[in-house]
């Protein structure tokens, strides 16, 4: 591997020592202060020497950055509060919590149903009842699919693009556990 170098960065109060490729760029010395600092490189503004370092594919050693060097860093830290589409996320979320909790309720009619503890006389709406909410939970896990996807999630920082897949994995769980709980509804029959 190239030779790294520590370099050392002030942001506000706070001081932080990144390691970065001794022949590396701006880019990566901007990564290594996201990680460091929580600055995302999209709200960075790195000072060396009074000169902004804007040019992110510009070689360290053209903008003469040694070991050592003194940079100071402006940019807020990432705020996942204040993140409109972390805050749509968190809607997501609940009404995935909501989701869940339908297709347990669902899951219950389905095991009863299966079971024969419904009486005949009203196995055939308590099946179609069921088979409804099932409908209705595919319908809801879509929609909610549907608002993730329809968010515009910048690469940087990556809290709210992971938070997004992890969202997403929860969702389609759900659609497969909705599939199955309708493919054993197909299957049950009334008691004789």
């Amino acid at each position: 591997s190239p030779a790294s170098m520590e370099v050392e960065i002030a942001h506000g109060t706070d001081k932080h020592v990144v390691a970065v490729p001794a022949d590396g760029r701006v880019i990566d010395l901007a990564n290594a202060v996201a990680a460091a600092a929580h600055v995302p490189v999209a709200a960075q503004k790195l000072i060396f020497k009074g000169k902004t370092l804007a040019n992110m594919d510009q070689p360290l050693a053209e903008a003469k950055i040694a070991a050592r060097a003194k940079i100071m860093l402006l940019g807020k830290k990432y705020d996942p509060v204040g993140d409109a589409n972390m805050a749509a996320m968190a809607a997501v979320a609940a009404k995935t919590a909501d989701v869940r909790a339908a297709l347990v309720e669902a899951a219950t009619r389905v095991d009863a149903l299966g079971k024969g503890f419904i009486p005949a006389d009203i196995f055939a709406a308590e099946k179609k009842a069921a088979g409804l909410r099932i409908a209705k939970v595919i319908n809801d896990c879509m929609k909610l699919l549907e608002d993730l996807d329809g968010l515009s999630i910048p690469r940087d920082p990556p809290q709210p693009r992971a938070h997004r897949s992890s969202l997403v994995a929860d969702l389609q769980a759900l659609l497969n556990s909705a599939d199955a709980q309708q493919d054993r509804l197909n299957v049950t029959r009334p008691p004789e």
